[in-house]
């Protein structure tokens, strides 16, 4: 476990614990950080402003603080992570609306049963459902340059998770929803 000062003085140094390692990610965080900007994130960059204080707490003065790679690297691995836990609850929700919209026939009422297995390298999230078969082979995204309201889940739900399957309930009425997403 690293402090942001311990880490940014192995970027500064190349030396300590894992100080390869921390470059190695640095060099991958400014990177995203470049494709971010290229995709066009947008800089909320501002200064900071710190009180110096006293062992009582008054304050002394001022000073900036400086945002240094260590906090920089920290910031890119978070938004990343965010982004990817982004793209499994859009997915999760576009599924859920189509299981109330198709098999339920708009009855939000209709029971879903979300279940969530990890192994070493990835999430599965399984959604059943109990109304009545669906014809799985039929559900396709439908075409993007058809610009009108609805019917893009299907498209979000593959866009956003490396996997996903239909099924049918083994003796009984129901469906399932199976979405897998590599964390590694």
């Amino acid at each position: 476990r690293f402090s942001y000062e311990s880490a940014q003085e192995c970027l500064e140094t190349g030396e300590g614990d894992y100080a390869s390692e921390i470059k190695t990610l640095n060099a991958l965080a400014k990177k995203l950080q470049v494709k971010r900007f290229k995709n066009g994130a947008i800089s909320f960059e501002t200064v900071e402003v710190k009180f110096k204080l006293d062992e009582d707490g008054h304050p002394l003065g001022l000073f900036q603080k400086v945002r240094k790679d260590a906090h920089k690297l920290i910031e890119e691995f978070m938004l990343l992570a965010n982004k990817r836990v982004a793209e499994l609850i859009i997915a999760v929700n576009e599924a859920c609306m189509n299981i109330m919209q198709h098999a339920y026939k708009g009855d939000t009422s209709g029971r879903i049963v979300l279940e969530v297995h990890r192994d070493a390298d990835t999430l599965e999230v399984l959604l059943t459902d109990f109304a009545a078969p669906v014809e799985h082979r039929k559900i396709a995204p439908r075409a993007l340059h058809d610009l009108r309201p609805g019917g893009l889940g299907t498209h979000f739900i593959r866009a956003s998770v490396d996997e996903c399957s239909y099924g049918h309930l083994d003796d009984q009425s129901g469906n399932f929803v199976r979405m897998r997403k590599r964390i590694n």
